[in-house]
């Protein structure tokens, strides 16, 4: 079993903290201290997209590593349903766990089951990839800079100037910190020119697919798309394909095995991916759940995880999301 990359020296506090001790030390460290650490419950948002099946199944296995075999993990998936996940949370809480790792929704009834759960028994909870109130720790993905990296990227593509559209997505906030990166960066562009609409694409191939249709019928003329994931983008490059409109460059955020294959196509019109690390998000937040078990609290609460922009040029040297 690969010793958690979760815990390389990429994990970053947003007041600029310094980065983990070195992985190894830590991780053994923070193995050594799990004894106290027996029942964790991971409540992760959906199993079918590959990034939170990926975090579902890095928690239950450094779970197993840190606490050498000896914690109790029970997984559960929510389909992107706010009132699944709710209630996923209320029964998890029931079942009195040591923490609960949980990617949640931007829901009203999932901040209402935290905090509930929270008063009901004094639970640890460690959010994972996005904020929600009453949990005791943050561990994401830096979205802002991810969106910055790519439209950084895809305004130096097209010269400097050229007509950028986005494809958007949930509005949880982790997809519009992207969004505000991008428009950040291609600010710094005065020949580049955002289109008004952001349609959303519901972070999914089928979504991308027909929002791109739609804006490449409004809009004569683009050079190149932002879509707010992989799948999105993989799905406005069929479309693109489809309407017989070459040359727009798309970029996503995800880094998934997916886009891996796209961006080592030559002929593949996505030409970059801000990768994010599901896997360091996972491992993180198990060790993060050692620490709040020996009664320590967390020195901020968020740990911002730096993306990697990855692009045709060096897709050679990305190992991606592989177990």
């Amino acid at each position: 079993m690969r010793f958690p990359p979760a815990l390389a020296p990429r994990i970053r506090h947003r007041t600029a903290l310094p980065a983990l001790c070195l992985c190894f030390c830590f991780f053994f460290g923070a193995a050594a201290h799990a004894g106290g650490l027996r029942a964790i419950e991971v409540v992760v948002t959906d199993k079918d997209n590959p990034f939170f099946a990926k975090i579902g199944r890095s928690a239950n296995e450094y779970a197993g590593l840190v606490t050498n075999q000896q914690a109790k993990v029970n997984l559960a998936f929510s389909g992107f349903d706010a009132q699944r996940q709710a209630t996923q949370i209320a029964e998890a809480a029931a079942r009195k766990p040591d923490v609960i790792l949980l990617t949640p929704m931007a829901s009203p009834l999932v901040v209402a089951a935290v905090k509930s759960a929270k008063r009901g028994g004094g639970v640890r909870l460690i959010a994972m990839d996005a904020p929600v109130d009453g949990a005791d720790l943050t561990i994401a993905t830096d979205n802002v800079e991810a969106g910055r990296q790519v439209c950084q990227f895809l305004a130096e593509r097209i010269g400097g100037k050229g007509t950028v559209a986005i494809i958007d997505g949930p509005q949880v906030s982790a997809i519009s910190d992207r969004v505000q990166g991008c428009k950040a960066a291609l600010s710094r562009f005065p020949m580049v020119l955002l289109v008004p609409d952001m349609p959303d694409g519901k972070a999914s191939k089928e979504g991308g697919a027909e929002r791109m249709t739609e804006l490449l019928l409004k809009y004569p003329k683009l050079d190149a798309l932002f879509a707010i994931n992989d799948p999105t983008a993989i799905g406005a490059e069929q479309s693109i394909r489809q309407a017989r409109r070459p040359g727009i460059v798309i970029g996503s955020v995800d880094g998934a095995p997916a886009i891996e294959e796209r961006l080592r196509d030559p002929a593949s019109l996505i030409e970059a991916s801000a990768a994010q690390f599901p896997d360091r998000m996972a491992g993180q937040a198990v060790v993060e759940a050692v620490s709040l078990q020996a009664g320590k609290v967390p020195a901020s609460p968020r740990l911002l995880i730096a993306p990697k922009l990855i692009t045709k040029s060096n897709i050679g040297t990305y190992h991606g999301w592989r177990d």
